[in-house]
């Protein structure tokens, strides 16, 4: 009988946490989907004999996906639903696995890399979007955060895989093969995900915005406790009776505020750096003179601390708070890439102290600045139109992905050193945008967020 009380008052916590293990398993289809590309890159680049505009357009090209995917996919979110999209993207992630393992051509393999970058495109923000929605306020940071802790786990076991199937067979076969062998392996996590997104609801937020009110409240019992599930449904409806919807919101006063500080946070997400060190991380380590197994192993070792720092996350963001982390991990981001610069530089440090500075990037990266910007996100728009405003910022974030990750390559032959230290000064600007402008929203509801920025 207590028992029985405590949740009708509470919620059913399990309950919470197994509908967002599910949600995250996009995320971990997208971290592998996202960190497989460095694995196979060596052979890759071998085999089709690329020069490094083509391997820059290769890795880019999902991106462009990506940009189509974040066009689409808040329209198709706010119109069928948060859950029936995460299934179509699990198709697409699916497919791109299979046509990506199979290719006799560039062009073959490039439009297999478009095809999950739709799915990434689409499932990035919708994933954020549902855990949001479904999470109770004062967890809601490790809820949402549960999604970029599977991307990183997504990226560790894709790293794994890259370095397993990168060292085994006979040179011919690991030049031909291996980096088949290591796209394809995608399809069995893409295959789980299709099965086990239809045992989660729909996003009760978005029951109410179409009027399914009971079904909205019988999730939100199971979520928060029948007593605050009353009040909770009343709030939703009376703050989305008063919205428009238009994507003309996005650009009214408050709500203007909100998709500028979006928007920034989507940029500086990449231009300080991080799909460089996720993508190009072999390719990094083999320019500083590592060998091919050495470099395998440093790609191992910087998915376990990227791994490693999102389980950290998970419980200090709701404790310190987004803009801490968000204000202080860049100045970490900005030392690590200066050291790694300056080994390319002047060639005087060890090994180990240059595959520390790159580990120390992703902690800090992966404490503050990964999970940070991907929660504030979820969290600073409207209801109804929340799937249009945080797909129309991470159109800025796939542009800035594609222009980064095409050129780096060949950024990489005009500067080593130079290229490093443009990335130590993005994350010092990312360090002042967050001081200067972006305002803590720990421990408030979704509604309450809404009313300040009208306020503002």
């Amino acid at each position: 009988m207590d028992n029985q009380i405590a949740v009708e008052n509470t919620g059913n916590k399990t309950y919470v946490w197994l509908v967002s293990i599910v949600a995250a398993v996009g995320g971990f289809v997208f971290g592998f989907d996202t960190g497989i590309i460095s694995g196979a890159m060596p052979s890759l680049e071998e085999y089709f004999s690329m020069d490094a505009e083509q391997l820059g357009f290769s890795v880019a090209i999902v991106f462009i996906g990506c940009i189509l995917g974040a066009l689409t996919g808040g329209f198709f979110s706010d119109r069928y639903g948060r859950k029936r999209v995460l299934i179509g993207t699990a198709i697409l992630f699916c497919m791109s696995a299979i046509l990506t393992a199979i290719p006799q051509s560039v062009g073959a393999f490039n439009f297999a890399r478009f095809v999950g970058g739709l799915a990434i495109g689409v499932s990035m923000p919708i994933s954020g979007i549902y855990l949001a929605e479904v999470a109770p306020a004062r967890i809601r940071g490790r809820v949402v955060t549960m999604n970029q802790l599977a991307i990183t786990f997504g990226i560790l076991i894709s790293y794994v895989a890259g370095w397993y199937f990168g060292g085994i067979g006979t040179e011919q076969w690991q030049l031909a093969s291996s980096w088949r062998w290591m796209f394809g392996s995608e399809a069995v996590p893409a295959a789980f995900f299709i099965f086990v997104l239809f045992f989660i609801p729909e996003s009760p937020r978005w029951l109410i915005k179409q009027g399914e009110y009971d079904r909205a409240y019988a999730i939100l019992a199971k979520v928060d406790g029948a007593h605050q599930a009353h009040a909770e449904v009343e709030e939703i409806k009376k703050t989305i009776a008063e919205e428009e919807v238009s994507v003309l919101q996005l650009f009214h006063p408050g709500i203007r505020v909100a998709m500028i500080i979006g928007v920034f946070l989507c940029l500086f997400d990449q231009i300080t750096g991080i799909n460089i060190v996720i993508y190009y991380i072999q390719k990094i380590l083999l320019d500083l003179d590592f060998s091919k197994e050495q470099a395998r192993q440093g790609m191992v070792w910087l998915g376990v601390s990227n791994f490693v720092t999102t389980i950290i996350a998970l419980f200090v963001l709701d404790r310190i708070g987004r803009k801490p982390l968000l204000m202080f991990c860049p100045l970490g981001m900005a030392l690590a890439m200066f050291v790694i610069g300056w080994d390319f530089y002047s060639d005087i440090m060890s090994s180990k102290i240059v595959l520390a500075a790159i580990v120390a990037y992703c902690f800090f990266y992966a404490l503050g600045v990964g999970p940070g910007i991907l929660l504030v996100l979820s969290e600073i728009f409207p209801t109804r139109i929340r799937g249009k405003a945080v797909g129309a910022c991470t159109i800025f974030m796939w542009v800035s992905c594609y222009f980064v990750s095409k050129y780096f390559p060949e950024l990489l032959e005009w500067s080593q050193a130079w290229t490093f230290w443009s990335l130590t000064c993005t994350s010092l600007l990312l360090f002042l945008f967050v001081w200067r402008v972006i305002p803590e929203t720990k421990g408030r509801t979704l509604e309450e967020i809404e009313r300040y920025w009208r306020r503002k």
